[in-house]
């Protein structure tokens, strides 16, 4: 188990999941295109954050995808703005979404850029993020989360 998993019971990890939600759409929400990992740091004060982010689609306010990690600065300031072919970029994702007929991955960078809007919670215990994960999917309904199992 990882060392950061405080132990507690599903009860517990589950009261949570409302507090993250709420605080998920209650928190600023920021254009992808200015989110560096730097300027993630800014927004914590601190240099690696555990927690959830949401990516909302700024014309409609939708949130289309949730994600978990254990630094949210680098996940959100660098692994969804890379070009590679990796399973942590959304921009993939966006770019094998038929009706946004998008022509290359810098395309589909763009658009994320372009349309998005980004907001975090810190959720420091590894289970209560993976289960809000999953929690936040289900309740706001994002359209770009697999859960498939490999």
């Amino acid at each position: 188990m990882p060392k950061e998993v405080a132990a507690m019971n599903w009860e517990e990890i589950y009261r949570q999941l409302p507090g993250i939600l709420n605080a998920l759409t209650a928190s600023p929400r920021y254009p992808v295109r200015n989110l560096t990992e730097a300027e993630v740091g800014k927004i914590f004060g601190e240099r690696e954050t555990p927690g959830l982010y949401v990516f909302w689609l700024a014309k409609t306010g939708k949130a289309d995808y949730v994600g978990r990690t254990k630094n949210i600065q680098r996940q959100v300031g660098s692994q969804h703005r890379l070009l590679a072919n990796t399973l942590t970029s959304l921009t993939v994702t966006l770019l094998r979404d038929p009706p946004l007929k998008l022509n290359g991955q810098r395309a589909a960078r763009e658009y994320l850029f372009d349309n998005y809007e980004a907001s975090f919670v810190k959720v420091p215990d590894f289970l209560v993020r993976a289960a809000a994960e999953l929690y936040v999917h289900i309740q706001l309904g994002t359209k770009y989360n697999s859960f498939d199992e490999r």
